[in-house]
């Protein structure tokens, strides 16, 4: 990913996707690093990946995050939505 990595952009990539997977997985930890020739890596508790999606194409880096993040990251359980229960009086 070190063709001409717009730091900005990259960054505001991350931070949409983690809020929009803050509610089904466990992203608190998570962090991007950007290496001297412009490389891009996804940093976790246990893991480190570098992205290889072309920079350019902004979507296939949201993706490629999204799978590293599916493939790393526990699920959160859903939040269920409880019933008022119904009175037989």
């Amino acid at each position: 990913m070190s063709q001409r990595t717009d730091v900005a952009q990259c960054f505001n990539t991350f931070i949409n996707l983690l809020k929009e997977l803050e509610l089904f997985a466990e992203v608190n930890d998570l962090r991007l690093s950007f290496d001297r020739e412009g490389n891009v890596y996804l940093l976790g508790t246990n893991f480190q990946h570098q992205l290889r999606a072309n920079p350019t194409v902004w979507s296939e880096v949201k993706e490629e995050m999204r799978q590293i993040i599916a493939q790393h990251c526990p699920r959160v359980a859903p939040r269920t939505i409880e019933q008022p229960t119904e009175s037989h009086e």
